[in-house]
């Protein structure tokens, strides 16, 4: 039975976790799953290991905390010992089903390196029927770099999942050191990670909504960085055959502007 790893990176937010956590513990004696609460708490560790305790699962510290999110990241893939991973964050809530389902397309297809879901938005604790990929009617599967970059890039009819809901297999994102790309788009470095995971094997995008996306004031994306931006365009370019006056990139810059003026 393959085994599945579901961490659940924190940090100083307990009461999201709880959530977090909770939509996670249905038993299934068919599927081999592991959960993980990683903590990169500053302020709020003893909180957080009460909650794990509480709910029965295994906990790790990280020591020493307050490490980046890119180092975070790369601590649990190394420490992986599972044939399937997921790295999900603390304030977003999962469907059980999106575990079965995304396991059983990684175990039926080999060409497969990662599967991520559609998800509905969370507002504060609200949960809406807003789609988070937009127009997205059918599941899709994602083999080459323009796959993947137009949804980011373009006013699209959808756009592309949470990265917090992707479910990778284990032995090609230990190829992959998450740090590394920090210095291609900073915090939008995930963009250039999955390029480059992208080498590896096709992603499968699934259309049903089986997650509840948090929208609050402290999401990574709340602010816009303009100079990091340009860094993972720099490094699209380099990477792919989309050049700096490709229409992509006339659509994305208006993206990025407009995201600037309402973020500030």
């Amino acid at each position: 039975m393959k085994k599945i790893q579901i961490y659940i990176l924190t940090r100083d937010r307990p009461n999201f976790l709880k959530e977090s956590i909770k939509s996670l513990k249905k038993k299934d004696k068919s599927l081999n799953i592991e959960i993980i609460i990683s903590d990169n708490s500053e302020f709020k560790s003893k909180e957080n290991l009460k909650i794990a305790n509480k709910y029965n699962v295994k906990y790790v510290l990280r020591n020493p905390p307050n490490s980046s999110a890119h180092k975070h990241f790369d601590q649990v893939v190394k420490e992986s010992v599972s044939d399937f991973l997921m790295l999900f964050h603390d304030d977003d809530i999962l469907n059980f089903d999106a575990i079965r389902s995304q396991s059983e397309i990684l175990k039926s297809n080999n060409e497969i390196a990662a599967v991520a879901c559609n998800a509905f938005f969370l507002k504060n604790n609200e949960k809406t029927n807003i789609k988070y990929m937009g127009k997205f009617y059918k599941d899709l599967i994602i083999e080459k770099n323009e796959d993947l970059l137009i949804p980011y890039l373009k006013y699209y009819k959808y756009k592309p999942p949470p990265f917090s809901g992707y479910m990778y297999r284990t032995e090609y994102i230990k190829k992959i050191p998450f740090l590394e790309f920090k210095k291609f788009g900073g915090k939008y470095s995930d963009v250039s990670f999955l390029l480059e995971l992208l080498k590896f094997g096709k992603f499968y995008w699934i259309n049903k909504p089986m997650m509840f996306y948090r929208i609050h004031s402290n999401n990574d994306s709340a602010g816009e960085k303009i100079t990091e931006r340009k860094k993972l365009i720099n490094f699209i370019c380099k990477n792919t055959n989309f050049t700096k006056s490709s229409l992509v990139f006339t659509h994305y810059r208006l993206k990025i502007w407009q995201n600037y003026l309402i973020s500030n």
